[in-house]
């Protein structure tokens, strides 16, 4: 959906299947995200092994 219908390339985005979520770089959410019918976060996490997650901002 979002590299067919919004032309967000593959490389910018990752599917993470531990967390059930897609992870999409933060400029191309910000862009894109009150167009979408999913609701959208910037998360911000601790670059460690479990990745705790510090903070989420709702984008729409």
């Amino acid at each position: 959906l979002l590299a067919e219908d919004y032309d967000v390339p593959e490389e910018l985005m990752f599917i993470d299947t531990e967390r059930n979520r897609l992870d999409v770089a933060p400029w191309v959410l910000e862009e894109i995200a009150d167009e979408l019918p999913y609701k959208c976060y910037e998360v911000e996490e601790y670059p460690t092994a479990d990745r705790l997650e510090v903070e989420r901002a709702p984008l729409n």
